[in-house]
């Protein structure tokens, strides 16, 4: 017989023999302890949650973390969510640099905004804006309203 050969990163085999390798589920990859992907054997519980999503246990489909969470692990059950008043722009961050002030808030704290000043928020944290004339806001706003 020829040489036996490991399964790539992200498959698993799980019969003795000249099987296939079969994929792990969505989401996930065959880590074996460390943080980048390695080939395995054994079966679908060697496959984990990729950093950005978790499962409630191994060898099942990880759902990505919602906006508003990270996780910067693999093989996680739960996701963490961002520090108060930051959010992340998409679901499956992979750590906390991705959250971002919320609309109406500013700063390295994410503090509101004053009455008559506004920001969208987002990268960068963009400071709280003078409402255009005409219009205003109260504190905390994402938006100015016409008066």
């Amino acid at each position: 017989g020829g040489a036996c050969e490991p399964c790539p990163a992200g498959e698993y085999k799980d019969a003795v023999g000249g099987t296939q390798c079969t994929a792990c589920p969505t989401n996930t990859d065959t880590y074996n302890g460390q943080d980048v992907p390695t080939g395995a054997s054994g079966d679908v519980t060697n496959c984990t949650c990729n950093p950005g999503s978790y499962a409630p246990s191994a060898g099942i489909s990880c759902t990505l973390c919602s906006e508003g969470k990270y996780q910067n692990q693999t093989g996680q059950q739960q996701c963490t969510p961002c520090p108060q008043n930051r959010t992340t722009q998409t679901p499956g961050s992979v750590n906390s640099s991705l959250c971002h002030c919320i609309p109406g808030h500013s700063g390295p704290l994410c503090g509101p905004c004053r009455p008559n000043t506004f920001t969208q928020g987002g990268p960068g944290d963009p400071d709280c804006e003078p409402c255009p004339g005409g219009s205003e806001s109260g504190g905390g706003a994402g938006e100015c309203v016409c008066k």
